[in-house]
């Protein structure tokens, strides 16, 4: 009876220090596992009630410590990074200037080159012109004479496209002037319709702008416009499965009324995404050789860039080309 009430009682007194040893140390355990498992970093690492001044509790006091510095060491990592990625982005616009400003001074080179050597045939080619409408060619002569004046205007062209190339590698001259888009779409739409390469080309207007004054110089913006006119009379005529070529002339604010838009679209071919990353660099052309040289939307680029403003290609890879000009409008200040 002894060795029975002996036993009863150790076998009472280990299920009450199990259920002891449990209460202080097994699911202390458990607890601490399964809220790790499910930690956030917003979150604290109480695990225990701070009364409670034992192992597990000196534990997760230290474990908060450390996960405090953890979440402070995360948080100047992360502003590390995000000054690191502005530092790129820097870099990256950075490297653009660099080697945009190595194409100006490339362009310029060779603008200086071209200059020299054009510039003398076209004096003396004037001079012939001139020598042969005051001397040679009766005043009564109309017709012949119109032929010579035609003649002395395009040489002149080339001659202001010269000095526009040159003046790319200089800093944009002050003294623009305020000038309406319409006017200048319209003068060189109607111009150019009267051209051969335009008979089978319809043009359209479509002046939605309220405001259309824009602050540049008027023979630049024509260049501009006139470049991108013929580019798409071309692409309309390298098709042979077109009946009726179609221009169209657009233009719209947005921005709050900052910003001109102004579209050039025809339903030529178009342009693919190969070309398109690369129609505005210079002497890059799709045409066949000898009927382009790969300058005029670079030109169109530079010029459009020096005014605040920008210009892209609005499709790809789809018939028809759509070409897009933003201009800032007179009285703004915001730019791109």
């Amino acid at each position: 009876v002894a060795m029975g009430y002996l036993f009863l009682n150790f076998l009472i007194l280990l299920l009450l220090g199990g259920y002891r040893l449990s209460g202080l140390v097994t699911r202390p355990i458990h607890k601490f596992v399964a809220i790790t498992d499910s930690y956030r970093f917003t979150e604290s690492l109480d695990l225990f009630p701070e009364k409670q001044n034992d192992e597990f509790n000196r534990l997760s006091y230290s474990l908060n410590r450390m996960m405090r510095r953890i979440e402070n060491n995360r948080q100047e990592l992360e502003q590390s990074i995000g000054v690191i990625e502005e530092a790129n982005l820097s870099l990256k616009q950075a490297q653009l200037e660099i080697i945009k400003a190595e194409k100006l001074a490339s362009i310029g080179r060779l603008s200086a080159g071209i200059a020299h050597e054009i510039g003398n045939p076209i004096s003396i080619v004037l001079g012939y012109l001139g020598l042969i409408k005051s001397s040679v060619i009766s005043p009564d002569d109309h017709r012949t004479m119109d032929y010579i004046q035609r003649a002395e205007m395009e040489i002149n062209r080339i001659n202001n496209i010269i000095r526009q190339l040159l003046d790319f590698s200089r800093p944009v001259p002050a003294g623009f002037t305020d000038l309406s888009i319409h006017e200048l779409l319209y003068n060189t739409g109607r111009m150019l319709s009267q051209q051969p390469l335009m008979d089978n080309i319809r043009l359209f207007f479509d002046f939605s702008a309220s405001n259309d004054v824009v602050s540049a110089d008027y023979n630049q913006l024509h260049q501009v416009v006139l470049n991108l006119i013929l580019n798409a009379a071309d692409s309309i005529s390298a098709c042979s499965n077109i009946d009726q070529g179609e221009i169209r002339l657009v233009t719209e604010v947005s921005g709050d009324g900052k910003w001109l838009h102004v579209e050039v679209l025809d339903n030529g071919g178009g342009i693919s995404r190969e070309h398109a990353n690369k129609v505005f660099d210079p002497f890059y052309t799709t045409k066949d050789t000898g009927k382009g040289t790969g300058l005029g939307l670079y030109v169109s680029y530079m010029i459009i860039d020096s005014l605040g403003g920008d210009i892209s290609i609005g499709n790809k890879d789809t018939d028809g080309t759509r070409m897009i000009i933003r201009l800032p409008i007179i009285g703004t200040e915001d730019k791109p």
